[in-house]
């Protein structure tokens, strides 16, 4: 299951993920940090995560990965742990959109990918270190 073990929500902003777990009744132990105050998180950036390493079974970063320059998110990613990342996009930026996951996650094992077209399109991409 993807939301088990502890979770890192990479730029959480007012705690949407956390939100909608709670909603589908799904208990999850997720910290989240974002530049600006998290609604229930920490202050930090994605580049310089201020945890241990092998930290997390499981990172999420919703619409954010293009924000965070450095790949710090692999260092406190337990190995074997789940990756979810999604971006959104149009039609002139897809492509870049999907090279950015892409090379951020270069040496995992992509699990799955899919691309969402709707009234907001998303890349988004399951990957395990």
């Amino acid at each position: 299951e993807i939301f088990s073990g502890l979770i890192l929500d990479i730029g959480s902003g007012k705690g949407y993920l956390e939100e909608f777990l709670k909603k589908r009744n799904i208990d999850a132990d997720i910290i989240g940090i974002d530049v600006e105050k998290p609604s229930d998180g920490l202050v930090a950036s994605g580049n310089e995560l201020p945890f241990k390493g092998n930290s997390f079974d499981r990172i999420v970063c919703i619409d954010s990965i293009h924000l965070v320059s450095s790949n710090d998110f692999r260092r406190v990613l337990k190995k074997g742990g789940l990756v979810l990342f999604t971006l959104f996009f149009n039609q002139e930026n897809y492509s870049s959109k999907k090279k950015l996951i892409e090379e951020k996650l270069s040496g995992f094992e992509i699990l799955s990918s899919t691309t969402v077209k709707g009234k907001e399109n998303e890349y988004m991409v399951l990957a395990r270190k």
